[in-house]
């Protein structure tokens, strides 16, 4: 095989994102042909591999860096890249990477296009061996189950939402879904998907089965003012005196005044939190009692 020679500054280059790290770090580089024919590989990538020399790595590997790549994670990667190269180009991405003893390890992959000596173009990527970090997420996988299975005790119900639009569920602890007589499946269903979605299933429910509704103002397909609307028109008892509560960041009297028009009976600022809602249930239920 002959000599593999890549620019200093070109290593350095692509060695600089992992130098806080404090990890195992490798260089190989395909041409971009099919499978990737080897261009380049450091001793780093060798010893990481679990390889005493460069030769040994690239004998083992066919020559080809596609090799290099579990089967399963190729055409992610391959989309990773994207499907066009040229010089210049960068990437990311993620994969699991075959060592000689026949296990694998996840890899981040950053890496760049270049052009060869030979005015060929070539990938180079930099590698970095993620075992420690998989496994300290592992940890706080467990750590959370335990912390979730504490939750679950408690007397009160307890979820949290991710600060994204529409604030979808990230966790719902046993005890909330209790308090409200909701399946899992049901709550996300209500709250994370889109409001057409919500008046098909008021609309398909039994009847008597929700005692209020929270309404996103702000979505994509059916917005919280329309979808209130068609589940009052709904040919049913229930759906005329069911409590509807808008909820969106729009706060000024208008806004207010529009949901009002369109058949709620209360509003929500954002952001919500759990003080706002009791307030607000406590005045419908009293303006029901009225």
């Amino acid at each position: 095989m002959k000599q593999l020679i890549i620019p200093e500054k070109v290593q350095k280059e692509m060695l600089a994102d992992f130098m806080s790290m404090g990890e195992t770090k490798g260089l190989i580089g395909g041409y971009c042909e099919d499978e990737f024919p080897i261009y380049y590989a450091n001793e780093e990538m060798a010893l990481m591999l679990g390889y005493d020399t460069v030769e040994e790595l690239v004998e083992a590997i066919d020559g080809k860096v596609i090799h290099t790549i579990h089967p399963d994670d190729r055409e992610q990667v391959i989309k990773d890249i994207g499907g066009k190269y040229y010089e210049g180009l960068t990437y990311e991405t993620t994969y699991r990477m075959p060592r000689k003893d026949g296990s694998w390890f996840w890899t981040v992959d950053k890496g760049k296009v270049i052009r060869t000596d030979e005015g060929k173009l070539a990938i180079i990527s930099a590698c970095y061996d993620m075992t420690s970090f998989v496994e300290r997420h592992k940890k706080l996988e467990e750590q959370n189950i335990l912390s979730q299975a504490t939750i679950n005790q408690i007397s009160g119900g307890y979820h949290r939402c991710s600060l994204e639009e529409g604030h979808p569920f990230l966790y719902i602890s046993d005890r909330f879904l209790s308090i409200l007589g909701w399946t899992r499946e049901e709550i996300k269903t209500i709250f994370d998907n889109d409001n057409k979605e919500a008046v098909d299933i008021v609309s398909q429910s039994v009847p008597g089965r929700f005692d209020f509704i929270f309404m996103d103002i702000m979505m994509p397909v059916m917005d919280g003012l329309e979808a209130a609307r068609q589940i009052r028109k709904l040919n049913r008892v229930d759906t005329k005196e069911i409590p509807i509560i808008a909820m969106t960041a729009n706060a000024f009297q208008d806004d207010i005044r529009e949901c009002i028009v369109a058949g709620m009976n209360a509003h929500i600022a954002k952001p919500i939190d759990s003080k706002k809602i009791e307030d607000t249930l406590q005045m419908v239920l009293n303006q029901k009692i009225q």
